[in-house]
Protein backbone atom coordinates (compact mmCIF):
# COMPACT_ATOMS: atom_id res chain seq x y z
CA UNK A 1 0.00 0.00 0.00
CA UNK A 2 1.31 3.34 -0.76
CA UNK A 3 0.30 6.78 1.19
CA UNK A 4 0.54 10.21 -0.34
CA UNK A 5 -0.30 13.15 1.64
CA UNK A 6 -0.95 16.15 -0.69
CA UNK A 7 -2.18 20.14 1.43
CA UNK A 8 -2.81 21.51 -1.91
CA UNK A 9 -5.20 18.79 -3.04
CA UNK A 10 -8.95 19.90 -3.50
CA UNK A 11 -9.17 23.43 -2.20
CA UNK A 12 -5.85 23.08 0.78
CA UNK A 13 -8.28 20.42 2.34
CA UNK A 14 -5.41 18.04 3.63
CA UNK A 15 -6.05 15.04 2.52
CA UNK A 16 -4.58 11.00 2.10
CA UNK A 17 -4.74 9.66 -1.32
CA UNK A 18 -3.96 5.64 -1.15
CA UNK A 19 -3.20 3.48 -3.86
CA UNK A 20 -3.41 -0.63 -3.21
CA UNK A 21 -1.70 -3.09 -4.82
CA UNK A 22 -4.48 -5.23 -5.18
CA UNK A 23 -6.34 -3.06 -7.66
CA UNK A 24 -3.34 -3.23 -9.92
CA UNK A 25 -3.45 -6.70 -9.52
CA UNK A 26 -7.59 -7.24 -10.72
CA UNK A 27 -6.51 -5.46 -13.94
CA UNK A 28 -6.61 -7.92 -16.95
CA UNK A 29 -3.99 -5.28 -18.97
CA UNK A 30 -0.55 -6.54 -18.95
CA UNK A 31 1.77 -4.18 -18.08
CA UNK A 32 5.17 -4.26 -20.22
CA UNK A 33 8.18 -2.82 -18.70
CA UNK A 34 10.55 -2.16 -21.53
CA UNK A 35 13.95 -1.39 -21.73
CA UNK A 36 14.85 2.35 -22.49
CA UNK A 37 17.34 3.14 -24.87
CA UNK A 38 20.23 5.28 -23.57
CA UNK A 39 20.85 8.89 -25.54
CA UNK A 40 23.33 11.45 -24.99
CA UNK A 41 23.02 15.13 -25.53
CA UNK A 42 25.97 16.62 -26.61
CA UNK A 43 25.74 20.50 -27.03
CA UNK A 44 22.82 22.09 -27.95
CA UNK A 45 22.57 19.87 -31.48
CA UNK A 46 23.82 16.65 -31.33
CA UNK A 47 22.34 13.31 -29.66
CA UNK A 48 23.99 9.59 -30.07
CA UNK A 49 22.37 6.40 -29.14
CA UNK A 50 23.43 3.00 -30.12
CA UNK A 51 26.10 4.12 -32.84
CA UNK A 52 24.00 6.61 -34.19
CA UNK A 53 24.65 9.87 -33.91
CA UNK A 54 21.81 13.11 -34.63
CA UNK A 55 22.61 16.43 -35.07
CA UNK A 56 20.39 19.18 -36.46
CA UNK A 57 18.32 21.94 -34.84
CA UNK A 58 16.05 18.96 -32.96
CA UNK A 59 18.28 16.41 -32.75
CA UNK A 60 16.54 13.97 -30.24
CA UNK A 61 13.40 13.69 -32.79
CA UNK A 62 16.19 13.18 -35.45
CA UNK A 63 17.57 10.40 -33.43
CA UNK A 64 14.42 8.64 -33.06
CA UNK A 65 13.85 8.58 -36.72
CA UNK A 66 17.12 7.00 -37.19
CA UNK A 67 16.57 4.70 -34.48
CA UNK A 68 13.22 3.60 -36.49
CA UNK A 69 14.99 3.70 -39.50
CA UNK A 70 18.03 1.08 -37.80
CA UNK A 71 14.83 -1.31 -36.85
CA UNK A 72 14.62 -0.62 -33.10
CA UNK A 73 11.51 -1.30 -31.69
CA UNK A 74 9.26 2.08 -31.92
CA UNK A 75 7.81 1.14 -28.35
CA UNK A 76 10.98 1.26 -26.43
CA UNK A 77 11.15 4.58 -24.53
CA UNK A 78 14.08 6.84 -24.95
CA UNK A 79 15.90 8.39 -22.15
CA UNK A 80 18.88 11.73 -22.86
CA UNK A 81 21.16 11.80 -20.66
CA UNK A 82 23.57 15.32 -20.37
CA UNK A 83 26.33 13.87 -18.58
CA UNK A 84 24.87 12.02 -15.80
CA UNK A 85 21.94 14.08 -15.60
CA UNK A 86 18.62 12.78 -17.31
CA UNK A 87 17.09 16.06 -19.00
CA UNK A 88 15.17 14.31 -21.23
CA UNK A 89 12.42 11.50 -21.69
CA UNK A 90 10.61 10.62 -24.59
CA UNK A 91 7.25 7.88 -23.99
CA UNK A 92 8.20 6.09 -27.50
CA UNK A 93 10.71 6.47 -29.85
CA UNK A 94 7.91 6.23 -32.75
CA UNK A 95 5.80 9.51 -30.51
CA UNK A 96 9.34 11.04 -31.07
CA UNK A 97 10.31 10.67 -34.71
CA UNK A 98 6.37 12.07 -35.10
CA UNK A 99 7.88 15.54 -33.80
CA UNK A 100 10.09 18.16 -35.41
CA UNK A 101 11.03 22.02 -33.58
CA UNK A 102 9.93 24.78 -35.60
CA UNK A 103 9.98 29.05 -34.98
CA UNK A 104 6.26 30.22 -34.59
CA UNK A 105 5.61 33.85 -35.71
CA UNK A 106 6.77 35.50 -32.77
CA UNK A 107 10.16 33.08 -32.65
CA UNK A 108 9.81 31.26 -30.12
CA UNK A 109 10.20 27.80 -30.88
CA UNK A 110 7.35 25.16 -30.83
CA UNK A 111 6.81 21.55 -31.22
CA UNK A 112 5.05 20.43 -34.52
CA UNK A 113 4.10 17.41 -36.78
CA UNK A 114 7.48 16.33 -38.56
CA UNK A 115 6.93 16.81 -42.18
CA UNK A 116 9.62 15.29 -44.39
CA UNK A 117 11.75 18.40 -45.60
CA UNK A 118 12.16 18.79 -49.67
CA UNK A 119 15.84 19.93 -50.87
CA UNK A 120 14.19 23.32 -50.99
CA UNK A 121 13.68 23.26 -55.00
CA UNK A 122 10.85 23.50 -56.90
CA UNK A 123 8.52 19.73 -58.17
CA UNK A 124 10.23 18.46 -61.47
CA UNK A 125 7.89 19.90 -64.14
CA UNK A 126 8.32 18.77 -67.60
CA UNK A 127 8.54 21.09 -70.40
CA UNK A 128 5.99 21.21 -73.68
CA UNK A 129 8.32 20.79 -76.26
CA UNK A 130 6.75 21.63 -79.70
CA UNK A 131 7.84 19.59 -82.74
CA UNK A 132 10.30 21.65 -84.81
CA UNK A 133 8.83 22.29 -88.58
Amino acid sequence: MITNTNPAWRGGARQTLVLCKQNAAKSNRPTPTLQAIRAELIGSNQASAAGIVAIGHAPVSKLCRRLIEAGHNPALPLEVHRGTTLCLRVRSIAEGAALSVEDDENGRPRFIRHRPRTCGAAPYVAQAVRPVP
